[in-house]
């Protein structure tokens, strides 16, 4: 009868247990389970958004390089201040004479300086005009020639007049 007894006593025993465990387990472990699939979930959603966003900027990036290898003999440029003086010398060998005048400078946006300038120049053969143009689109400063271009013939020569802006950083 002891052993009767014992193995009641061993089976009560491994019931109670496990009825704790289960109890253990419904109470304490899936609840603990739930909150983790939804956190798991939020943290899933958040790295496909990271990946997501990791992936614009890589191609913004991307293209930022591919626009900044293209053009940077003109982020150079643009860095260059307009010196009349200087214009006036480059320029001056391609033609008979050469004026400039700055007639205004004014800012774009606080981004760029503008300076509007009026160049008159005189040359025998319209050759030297296009000389001239092709200098200055070779230039150390971005420039931007207006129209019109007006050619007069005065003389022997061709004096054409044209206004142009030019663009460098703001200071």
């Amino acid at each position: 009868m002891k052993t009767r007894r014992s193995n009641f006593d061993l089976l009560v025993s491994i019931f109670t247990a496990l009825a704790l465990l289960s109890l253990f387990i419904f109470m304490l472990l899936v609840p603990e389970g739930k909150a983790y699939r939804i956190v798991a979930n939020d943290v899933e959603k958040k790295d496909f958004e990271l990946s997501r966003l990791q992936m614009q900027y890589d191609q913004y990036f991307d293209r930022h390089s591919h626009l900044q290898d293209e053009y940077r003999d003109a982020m150079q440029a643009i860095e260059n201040d307009f010196n009349i003086e200087d214009f006036i010398e480059k320029h001056s060998p391609d033609v008979n004479s050469l004026e400039a005048q700055v007639l205004k400078s004014h800012r774009s946006k606080g981004v760029y300086s503008i300076k509007d300038v009026n160049i008159t120049a005189r040359f025998n053969s319209p050759n030297n005009f296009y000389i001239l143009i092709e200098k200055m689109n070779q230039s150390e400063w971005v420039m931007a020639i207006k129209r019109p271009i007006i050619f007069e013939r005065i003389e022997d020569e061709i004096q054409v007049t044209f206004s142009m802006k030019v663009y460098s950083a703001a200071l």
